[in-house]
């Protein structure tokens, strides 16, 4: 039956027969293309629940391998007052865009768009409304994706419904349209995003309006379908009017053998990057290709594979709705930039490797990989950073791309440095993005054998007499200019000397600001005077952290021993000759002291061999 519902009932028909799947797809606006369609919808002569059904079926439409909701519909052919009714059968995830009309009911209408609020929105200052000729405008709006908003991604959208009829006076009309149209398209900052569409009335691909539109240029329509023929049988996946195969209710009739209806991308949405048309994706709704010139639900339709009850269903309503079929293309998402880096790292010394994990991810959100651009990417520090260099392209869907950086040190200091990720895809979100990384490089400890000065090199010069016991020589140890960009001093051996010298001194480990106490002895006992002379090499390093060091350093020992200087007549060993002696030989006069040893002590009296 083709008649009009009140709105009313359009409302309680669409809450009560909205499919399942739909409400499924609207749930998970989240993982999802941009799904554009495209609609003659005939000033809404047609089945109000024929149309909502075609409507509802577009959202769920898998024949791509996925369904997602449309997130914009333009229509033609639609009058001031089709406006609320065709809101109520879209239902109220959407939402209207601007809509005007010059008188545009007496020429068939004028345009109008619907967007799904949880996707998109309208930039209303980006409206226009443009003369095509015959009294009929077409629209522009500009579109902006949710959640997309650093940077924002916009697309503009045109809807024409331009002169009907062959004949070379409608043809010229046309060939005006599309004119004024890229005249228009030519007012927006270059490299815009740009769809063309409607019900352009183009009987053959070399009509001029057709030519001009695809003619090469940064405008220039893309047509998924090539730029080759639409007519015959052939080519009838690609007709979309009319499918019906008679006219009734105002709608028109003729069976489906022309290619009225288009939705053609610029190259902006054909480059491989950002928002882009999805390969495979442009087609008639319902079209199965096999219903040339015959009524689209003549006979069996097939456009769901597998399901003909489907098809056939889609079928009858598109023949009840509409003298045309809706054109629908999907779109991929933009990529969405994250990234990580390990944000600090233990202390190291110059000349050693940091190792940094650095992660970066692709974190668009859709239904199968097809439906999200790839993100390329590329990674430069400067700094501590300036060796790294990285990049690639992670495909949406895919895992993160973790790349192990090994950053080598040349210069001590407190290190607050940052990665830069940039994108040559001039959509992706968050980019570009920057990754902060902090540490401290040491300088290496510095062994020294004196804190006067840096020296690798020393000497202990003494004289020391023979049988005066153990002699013991203290050397210090340092850390020379050490201060908290140094690494600490570890002492891990001392070289054993040679007799008569010796050591007990045991590995010591962080020696920072304040030195340690090398001790070496000597056993002077029953040694001979002379020169007593080692080198002894004395093994450190860094503290036990990355790029540590060994050094040696050099300790001589030169000891000069002497004989002990005595008196002659001190017979008591108290090293003088006094009376004490002179006592001592009385006392024992005969055995073992006579005359002679009396004489001695005589001789040397008040010697002392102190010091």
């Amino acid at each position: 039956m083709l008649g009009r519902a009140t709105g009313y009932d359009v409302v309680l028909r669409h809450v009560y027969t909205v499919g399942l799947g739909a409400l499924l797809c609207f749930t998970l606006a989240a993982e999802a293309s941009i799904r554009v369609g495209c609609w003659n919808i005939a000033q809404l002569r047609g089945d109000f629940t024929a149309i909502a059904d075609v409507l509802d079926e577009a959202s769920v439409d898998d024949t791509t391998g996925f369904a997602v909701p449309v997130a914009v519909w333009v229509f033609q052919e639609v009058d001031v007052e089709n406006v609320p009714d065709l809101h109520d059968l879209l239902g109220p995830e959407y939402s209207q865009g601007t809509y005007t009309s010059s008188n545009e009911d007496t020429y068939s209408g004028a345009q109008a768009m619907f967007y799904h609020s949880s996707l998109v929105t309208e930039i209303t200052s980006g409206h226009d409304d443009i003369y095509t000729g015959a009294g009929r405008r077409s629209d522009r709006w500009q579109i902006r994706l949710v959640g997309y908003d650093n940077p924002p991604v916009d697309f503009f959208i045109y809807s024409s419904h331009l002169k009907a009829s062959p004949g070379s006076k409608n043809q010229a009309e046309r060939l005006f349209g599309i004119e004024q149209i890229l005249e228009n398209a030519e007012e927006l900052p270059e490299g815009s995003k740009i769809i063309y569409a409607g019900d352009y009335n183009i009987y053959t691909n070399s009509e001029p309006a057709y030519e001009t539109l695809v003619a090469e240029g940064p405008l220039a329509a893309i047509d998924p379908y090539g730029n080759g023929s639409w007519s015959g049988s052939s080519n009838a996946i690609k007709h979309t009017q009319s499918p019906r195969d008679e006219s009734s209710g105002g709608l028109v009739g003729g069976s489906l053998d022309d290619r009225f209806d288009f939705q053609l991308p610029t190259i902006a949405l054909s480059d491989g990057f950002g928002m882009d048309i999805i390969p495979g994706t442009y087609r008639a709704l319902g079209n199965d290709g096999n219903h040339y010139d015959v009524a689209i639900n003549d006979g069996t339709n097939s456009y769901f594979p597998g399901d003909n009850q489907r098809s056939n269903a889609l079928a009858d309503d598109l023949f009840d709705a509409s003298d045309h079929i809706p054109v629908m293309v999907d779109y991929t998402l933009p990529a969405i930039l994250g990234g990580s880096m390990t944000g600090s790292f233990n202390d190291v010394i110059v000349g050693g490797t940091v190792d940094l994990a650095l992660v970066v991810e692709n974190n668009v959100n859709v239904a199968i990989p097809a439906c999200g651009a790839a993100l390329p990417w590329s990674a430069t520090g400067s700094g501590f950073l300036s060796s790294v260099s990285e990049s690639g392209s992670i495909p949406a869907g895919s895992g993160p791309d973790v790349r192990n950086l090994q950053v080598a040190t040349t210069t001590a200091g407190q290190i607050n440095e940052s990665l830069q990720i940039t994108s040559s895809d001039l959509e992706v979100q968050n980019a570009p993005m920057s990754l902060g990384v902090s540490g401290v490089v040491l300088r290496h400890a510095n062994g020294s054998l004196s804190g006067d000065n840096d020296s690798n090199f020393f000497v202990v010069s003494e004289a020391v007499e023979s049988d005066s016991g153990i002699q013991v020589f203290d050397v210090q140890l340092h850390n020379y200019g050490w201060d908290s960009l140094q690494a600490g001093l570890d002492l891990d051996s001392v070289e054993m000397p040679a007799s008569p010298f010796s050591h007990s001194v045991d590995p010591i480990q962080g020696i920072e600001d304040q030195p340690v106490t090398l001790s070496f002895s000597m056993d002077t006992q029953g040694l001979a005077a002379g020169s007593y002379i080692d080198s002894i090499a004395i093994a450190v390093s860094d503290e036990d952290l990355p790029g540590a060091a060994d050094a040696v350093l050099t300790l001589v020992l030169s000891i000069e021993v002497t004989e002990v200087a005595g008196c002659d007549g001190d017979f008591t060993g108290d090293g003088v000759t006094d009376v004490a002696d002179l006592l001592l030989i009385i006392s024992e006069w005969g055995s073992p002291y006579d005359v002679t040893h009396l004489l001695e002590v005589i001789a040397d009296w008040d010697c002392s061999a102190g010091p």
